[in-house]
């Protein structure tokens, strides 16, 4: 039942993001455009990304799966915070868990990334 609470939040972040977009490019205001834009980077992308990363745990996914190319670490906190809001109950262990190879994942991959930029070729 969360879950397809979770999917409908998920929708709505995508359709709140589209109408967004569209009324950007119809405001004439520089002011009002950025604006939007800033609510549609900063405020509804975070929560759209983090929504769709604690769906995918609720499927199985590993992190790794759900995000091979990142520039910025998600907010492993929110995450876990919306389970409990979302009634992940008995799996809040495996949900922390989870986070907790997440970040390995990603600081893992830095660490590679630091490497092979030290090494010539």
């Amino acid at each position: 039942m969360y879950r397809v609470q979770l999917k409908v939040k998920i929708k709505s972040l995508a359709a709140e993001a589209h109408i967004i977009r569209f009324e950007e490019t119809k405001t004439k205001s520089d002011e009002l455009r950025g604006n939007l834009r800033r609510h549609r980077i900063s405020v509804v992308r975070f929560e759209a990304r983090h929504s769709l990363l604690l769906y995918g745990f609720m499927r199985g996914k590993k992190y790794s799966d759900l995000e091979q190319f990142t520039k910025d670490i998600p907010d492993w906190d929110h995450i876990i915070k919306m389970g409990y809001r979302f009634h992940v109950g008995l799996q809040m262990n495996e949900l922390k868990y989870w986070c907790k190879l997440g970040a390995e994942y990603i600081q893992g991959k830095e660490e590679h990334q630091l490497l092979s930029e030290m090494l010539p070729i």
